[in-house]
């Protein structure tokens, strides 16, 4: 018979694309870096995020200037802009604490 085509949902295909794991980020951290929102990269595994240097342990805050308040946040909006062809700019804070850009293109 034919091969039935599965259709992956947006995280996971925004997942492989960004390649990274994220996860929320704890309490502890919110109070020390005197945040309210915001999502951690854990992991980076290949993709986007290592091609354009996101370091481990970065925490994202916005993309394109929308805050990020939870995982589902990030892959919605990167589904919407890959839809667009558009580009991301991601900002957040860097493990040393300095503030970190990064910009990228999904197609």
């Amino acid at each position: 018979g034919k091969a039935r085509i599965v259709k992956s949902s947006p995280s996971n295909e925004i997942s492989r694309d960004i390649g990274a794991k994220l996860t929320p980020l704890d309490n502890n951290l919110k109070e020390k870096l005197g945040l309210n929102y915001g999502i951690k990269v854990s992991e980076i595994t290949g993709g986007k995020f290592a091609e354009v240097g996101i370091p481990e342990g970065f925490i994202i805050l916005q993309i394109n200037n929308r805050k990020v308040k939870a995982k589902t946040d990030v892959y919605e909006i990167m589904d919407q802009i890959k839809q667009k062809d558009g580009g991301i700019l991601i900002k957040g804070i860097n493990p040393d604490g300095s503030k970190g850009y990064y910009g990228f293109g999904l197609e």
